[in-house]
């Protein structure tokens, strides 16, 4: 694989992956290409928790899992970017990407020694793999109105609990990377709700590894592909196809 991909010959073509939770893995990359880069994303953790519980088919609160995923990315990719270099690793906010385009691409540019020109900073410019007008990713709406505003959406889309939890868990490092807390007061949380989050088998598991070990384990329960992807495709008894439009997405009670 090295040895066909590796971009160090006259006239190679720069190539790119985009992975989600996959920070452990950024040391194998760097040893396998020796003038591979990261540019890795940082974005508050409140708001992947609201996007991972809206878009997600885990119940409640097995999706709070999200916030140890974004403990172990603020924690050990600035640890990596130490031992390799800025030169190596680069590491952006996603709300600043949002609020100022044109600035970050220019430090993206700089970063991979590339050329910056504005056609990377248009959205209107921006299209998919078939060509046809870029449309952003998000779990909340397949538009990009709303792009640049940058606005948290945790507010209205975490529970008191949730952004407490989030909050307890992600802290200091929220604060390193300019994420202000909310302010919440525990005594006005429901104690029920808490014990619940921190008695269900799955997310105390995860959590109690990271306590123990000092590194919150990479990725999710859920396989994407294997379990919402068969949501998304699924089929009935007789093997036909059934429309996902008649499927719902389960609630905390389900």
């Amino acid at each position: 694989m090295r040895s066909i991909l590796v971009a160090d010959k006259p006239g190679a073509t720069r190539w790119a992956e985009k992975l989600a939770a996959q920070w452990r893995d950024i040391p194998v990359f760097l040893e396998m290409f020796p003038h591979g880069q990261v540019i890795h994303i940082v974005r508050d953790p409140r708001d992947v928790t609201a996007s991972y519980k809206k878009m997600t088919y885990e119940p409640w609160p097995t999706y709070l899992d999200a916030a140890l995923n974004c403990k172990g990315a603020m924690v050990e990719v600035p640890k990596l970017q130490k031992i390799h270099g800025e030169n190596r690793i680069l590491i952006l906010r996603a709300e600043s990407l949002a609020l100022d385009l044109p600035g970050e691409m220019r430090k993206i540019c700089q970063f991979l020694g590339e050329p910056y020109v504005d056609e990377l900073a248009d959205l209107d410019r921006f299209s998919d793999i078939k060509g046809e007008a870029w449309r952003t990713n998000t779990s909340f709406d397949d538009t990009r109105e709303n792009y640049n505003a940058a606005a948290p959406r945790w507010q209205n889309h975490l529970d008191p609990e949730e952004t407490f939890l989030v909050e307890l868990i992600c802290q200091p490092e929220m604060a390193d990377f300019g994420y202000q807390g909310s302010g919440l007061d525990i005594t006005t949380l429901p104690i029920d709700r808490l014990q619940e989050i921190f008695g269900d088998p799955w997310f105390s598991s995860r959590l109690s590894h990271y306590l123990v070990h000092g590194q919150p384990i990479q990725g999710y329960r859920t396989d994407p592909y294997k379990t919402e992807m068969e949501i998304v495709f699924a089929t009935d008894s007789q093997g036909a196809a059934t429309s996902n439009q008649s499927r719902r997405k389960p609630s905390r009670k389900d």
